[in-house]
């Protein structure tokens, strides 16, 4: 017995192993009942009969002895020492000797030991242990290629033959080892030691056969003898649902976020559509994944206070409480990563158009996720007593203590004192932990660390008053005037390595695009009136949408905030490929099942979602179904695969929509066959056939409107007008006839400079307001049907617009200065002449409108004759022949 047994009572340890003094057999039991409480994730592998047994009487490894008293010895004790800190430092070191020197390394006891040292490591934080374990585990995962247990491929399976519950312990372990690989990610930022794709591991599966089944040798616990023999009951109807697979979608989901997250911002990431793609990939899946725990642990946490007092130290305590400390522990989960995945929208990257709206719903999803987090950890502190309480509960927490935090700087005294109330609140549950963790302290230090990098950002900030009004579209409120403090690559901790470089921009100059000196902020008109009467709209529009809780969402396809190094503001129809709001915000984010969210892919990408449904059977469930219209279309335009309409319902409802014919329409120029017939020569087959997939889309005015405001310098206009007159189309004609663009030119500012000397510095943009297309090329090409198509197009000319209105260009930036302009010119007498002879029908109102608008001329008029003879009326005859002979 060492001196450290003289601390307590002459029977807390009864035997001594490797000079480390070893606890009771009832103080085993007790502690064994309580691991899983404290470290649920952990605890996975532990099947509750077997680890009794084999703990109290030490028939585990010695290795495996300490790791499990090095992390969970301090929950026994009544009161925590110097002397047991040191204590526990002991196991711990004696344990990684002793694995040292183990010859065979297949055994999972290994792994699951390393795993478990790991918990006493991160509430030490002991960076040298947590590098030995680490690195011990590895290379035993590596050896035994445990990441491939349930492949066929095998060998070291195939070689001990292991039976079912060798397997399913195998398999647990690993998932023990993932999670704390995957969590080192995630914090971290370090590289992956295993790929997703490269894992062949079964998911946990009959968890409480698991947990309370297998060999009974504990002696005198009938209510365990109880339990054991119900689960080794072949029938499992009445048994609690599996929930620790839950566990493994849930980290398994937050990596594949931490990856895009990590990954979005850097120069080599992703481009604006690839990452709106994953963006709204994730927040489906967030959904589902909550949905699914939501579904299998209920949405509620009850007072269970109460239940540690009433059934301490029994395994029905296990039972009553463990779904809720699992159901805690998973939605802790789930709004960290939700922060995490809405907290990258408020990067700020100046190679894209920053969205005010998006990064305002952005953040009100970052608050709401906060709050109810904080509302979580208060659960948790106030029904579970500090003896079954683990710090790794609150380690997720960090992001919405942070996001509290931006509060601090807010001019606004009620938001303000409201959310730093609720940041106050969260330390407060921290600083009750402080006695479970060294943690605590440091977490708390590096929250500080944060808060000053902004505070002296803030003080930076105080320069820039006179931009202040156009930070307001970005806040959640008109006080909020400063850009968030945010991790630019996703953890705050990779931030910590890389210094401010690893944050967002905070200073407010940067952030919208240009430092404006001041005394220059009237300098360019161009740049500030645009911005003045954006932020104007912005707020009326958040005044009328207060009223209405989602209007305001739907406006994100309104305008595009083109913040550059230019002084410019950019205008035009957002037509964004990859992203609707509708996906991105939720009005209920605490309401997420992952069905098709496997461990052993990655998240599906576009490529594998398109080849799965090129194999689709409809006579089985696809999951790629299950995903939102936004991702679906995405498959459907780039597939560039028609028989994807013959999938689902759901994929010819998505071709009909207007949006995805014109996506499909400007997918690749080179896929557009000509509106007349004539094919591209650099287009062939199925690629021209799936882009012009239903002629019947040409024929509606609205997919043409769209198209014309989308890409409107396509020159094939003209095609399209000349082939909507031979079917007599009137809407889509007329649309066509008034559409417009304009095109920049550049004009000498000083016409009295010598011509010589002029260079673009002495010049200025101007515009010009150009048609679709050239009336008088084309309309000797068209057949007309009747004449009121022909009257549109000879009136073609009397069409004016309101160029500010149209394209948001101001007169004095016009060629001619004027703000109402004239499309197109007058239809020359050739056009007519060539335009008439091309008529299939010609009666009396087309022939006097013939007569109104050319000039005699004796050639032309014998052509005209003819073709009425042919197919025009009598009257029409009657008409030309009274003509000619006045003539």
């Amino acid at each position: 017995m060492t001196s450290n047994s003289q601390e307590y009572s002459d029977d807390f340890f009864t035997d001594t192993i490797h000079g480390l003094p070893i606890p009771n057999k009832d103080k085993l039991k007790e502690l064994s009942l309580i691991l899983p409480h404290v470290f649920p994730e952990t605890m996975i592998p532990m099947r509750l009969p077997e680890f009794i047994n084999k703990l109290t009487n030490k028939k585990y490894p010695y290795y495996f002895i300490f790791a499990v008293l090095a992390a969970g010895i301090k929950n026994i004790i009544p009161k925590t020492t110097q002397v047991d800190k040191l204590l526990e430092t002991k196991y711990a070191t004696k344990s990684i000797e002793l694995i040292r020197k183990e010859t065979d390394i297949s055994n999972p006891l290994i792994i699951w030991a390393c795993m478990i040292i790991m918990e006493y490591t991160f509430r030490v934080i002991d960076i040298n242990l947590i590098d030995q374990v680490t690195n011990i585990a590895t290379m035993t995962v590596k050896k035994t290629r445990l990441y491939q247990l349930d492949s066929n491929k095998n060998l070291i399976k195939l070689k001990y033959g292991y039976n079912e519950d060798e397997l399913e312990f195998r398999r647990r372990v690993w998932w023990v080892y993932y999670f704390q690989i995957t969590g080192n990610y995630i914090f971290n930022g370090n590289f992956i030691i295993f790929e997703q794709r490269d894992v062949v591991v079964n998911l946990p599966r009959n968890d409480f056969k698991w947990r309370y089944g297998g060999n009974f040798e504990v002696c005198g616990d009938k209510e365990l003898l109880l339990l054991n023999d119900i689960a080794n009951n072949q029938s499992d109807e009445n048994n609690p649902k599996d929930h620790h697979y839950l566990i493994v979608n849930t980290y398994s989901l937050y990596k594949n976020i931490a990856t895009f997250v990590t990954k979005r911002w850097k120069k080599n990431g992703f481009d604006e559509d690839g990452a709106n793609l994953r963006l709204v990939l994730y927040i489906n899946q967030l959904q589902k994944l909550k949905n699914k725990i939501d579904e299998t642990l209920g949405d509620g946490f009850p007072t269970i206070k109460d239940k540690y007092t009433e059934h301490k130290g029994t395994v029905k305590l296990l039972l009553e409480t463990e779904n809720h400390v699992i159901n805690h522990y998973l939605r802790h989960m789930y709004f960290s990563m939700f922060i995490y995945l809405y907290q990258s929208e408020l990067v700020r990257d100046f190679g894209i158009k920053i969205r005010p709206e998006r990064v305002k719903a952005a953040k009100q999803q970052c608050v709401h996720a906060s709050i109810k987090q904080m509302e979580l950890l208060e659960w948790y502190s106030k029904n579970v007593p500090s003896k079954y309480k683990g710090f790794p509960h609150i380690a997720w927490s960090l992001h919405s203590l942070i996001s509290f935090a931006n509060f601090f700087f807010i001019q606004d005294p009620s938001l303000k004192e409201k959310h730093t109330d609720y940041f106050n609140r969260i330390v407060f549950v921290y600083k009750s932990l402080d006695n479970n963790s060294n943690t605590v302290s440091s977490f708390l230090g590096f929250v500080n660390y944060i808060i000053d990098i902004k505070t002296k950002a803030s003080k930076k900030n105080k320069k820039y008053e006179h931009l202040q009004d156009y930070m307001k579209p970005f806040g959640i409120s008109e006080h909020d005037l400063e850009p968030w403090v945010i991790p630019k690559y996703g953890s705050f901790f990779y931030s910590f390595c890389c210094g401010n470089a690893g944050l967002s921009t905070l200073d407010i100059g940067e952030y919208l695009g240009e430092i404006l000196p001041a005394e220059n902020n009237s300098k360019d008109e161009l740049y500030i009136t645009p911005f003045k009467d954006l932020v104007e709209s912005l707020l009326y529009a958040d005044k009328q949408e207060s009223e209405s809780p989602k209007g305001y969402i739907y406006q994100i396809n309104r305008t595009i905030l083109d913040l550059t190094n230019n002084f410019q503001i950019k205008k035009s129809v957002v037509f964004d490929t990859g992203f609707d709001i509708d996906d991105f915000f939720h009005e209920k984010p605490l309401e997420f099942d992952p069905s098709f969210l496997t461990v052993n892919r990655d998240t599906p990408t576009l490529k594998m979602a398109i080849s799965v449904l090129d194999n689709y059977d409809p006579n089985e469930n696809c999951g790629i179904l299950n995903l939102g219209f936004d991702i679906l279309s995405n498959i459907f335009v780039e597939s560039q695969n028609l028989k994807l309409l013959k999938v689902s319902r759901l994929f010819y409802e998505i071709s009909e929509n207007v949006s995805v014919q014109i996506r499909c329409r400007l997918w690749q120029d080179s896929c557009f066959m000509d509106i007349c017939g004539s094919f591209n020569p650099i287009t062939r087959g199925e690629t021209t056939k799936f882009v012009m997939y239903s002629l019947k889309e040409w024929g509606s005015h609205k997919f043409i409107f769209a198209l014309t405001k989308n890409d409107p310098f396509n020159s094939t206009y003209s095609s399209i007008y000349e082939y909507e007159c031979r079917i007599n189309n009137k809407k889509v004609a007329q649309v066509l006839l008034i559409g417009s663009r304009i095109r920049k030119i550049y004009s000498n500012s000083d016409k009295s400079s010598d011509k010589s000397n002029s260079t673009l510095e002495k010049k200025e943009k101007k515009y010009i307001v150009e048609p679709l297309f050239d009336i008088n090329d084309i309309i000797p090409r068209c057949k007309f049907k009747d004449f009121e198509l022909f009257e549109m197009a000879v009136n073609a000319y009397k069409i004016q617009i309101d160029v500010q209105k149209e394209h948001g260009i101001p007169s004095h930036m016009l060629v001619d200065g004027k703000n109402i302009v004239s499309i197109h010119k007058p239809l020359s007498e050739y056009a007519f002449v060539r335009c008439f002879l091309k008529v299939k029908s010609i009666n009396i109102e087309l022939t006097k409108c013939y007569l109104e608008n050319i000039s005699f001329d004796y050639d032309d008029f014998n052509q005209v004759f003819k073709r009425v003879l042919v197919v025009g009326s009598l009257e029409s005859v009657k008409i030309l022949m009274d003509y000619g002979k006045k003539t």
